[in-house]
């Protein structure tokens, strides 16, 4: 998982863009049982929150990918 983080920090940096790690939220998607254990992301060495749905552009998204969370 970190792999990705820091490819999506090395593609901000190359397009003069800025993550905010306060703003940054990690969403895991797993539907093996049992499920796996990821270590918790980080960028700038500040650990990512882990949230079970998210908001972005008005819409919400859940870890199970159901369109009926309300946040």
């Amino acid at each position: 998982m970190q792999v990705a983080v820091t490819a999506v920090k090395q593609w901000s940096i190359t397009n003069k863009l800025q993550l905010n790690p306060n703003k940054c939220k990690e969403l895991l998607t797993d539907f093996k049982k049992p499920q796996h254990q990821f270590d918790v992301a980080t960028v700038n060495s500040k650990e990512l929150e882990r949230v079970n749905s998210v908001k972005v552009l008005g819409v919400a998204i859940a870890s199970t990918l159901e369109w009926n969370c309300h946040i």
